[in-house]
């Protein structure tokens, strides 16, 4: 188990400790499938929410930069970090992240940016 989700699993009732745990998916999601896998799509200094929308316009104007599939996956991850995320949550540093949603997060994170 990687190092910040053993760390962030350590909470009582089974409440991890959510921002960590998201920063280091999203460093994972940008830093390696984006940039590596896309290089040519994922624009510097873009955040995942913006990759995101600017992939759902092109898929609206039918020139998808992503597969349907990867557009799917990349949505509902993003809609569900969206939670743990202080853009989009003022109460982030709060927000109630459970071990089996984490590790589920976590699996499906990981199978997103497998190349």
């Amino acid at each position: 188990m990687p190092f910040w989700v053993h760390n962030a699993s350590e909470s009582v009732s089974g409440i991890c400790g959510s921002c960590a745990v998201d920063r280091a998916l999203c460093i994972t999601q940008q830093g390696y499938y984006l940039r590596v896998a896309c290089p040519d799509k994922f624009r510097d200094g873009e955040i995942l929410r913006d990759f995101r929308n600017r992939a759902r316009t092109a898929r609206q104007a039918a020139a998808p930069i992503i597969t349907d599939a990867k557009f799917t996956e990349l949505d509902q991850l993003v809609e569900f970090s969206n939670d743990f995320h202080h853009d989009t949550n003022p109460a982030a540093d709060t927000a109630a992240l459970y071990k089996t949603q984490l590790q589920t997060f976590v699996g499906r994170t990981l199978a997103f940016v497998t190349v």
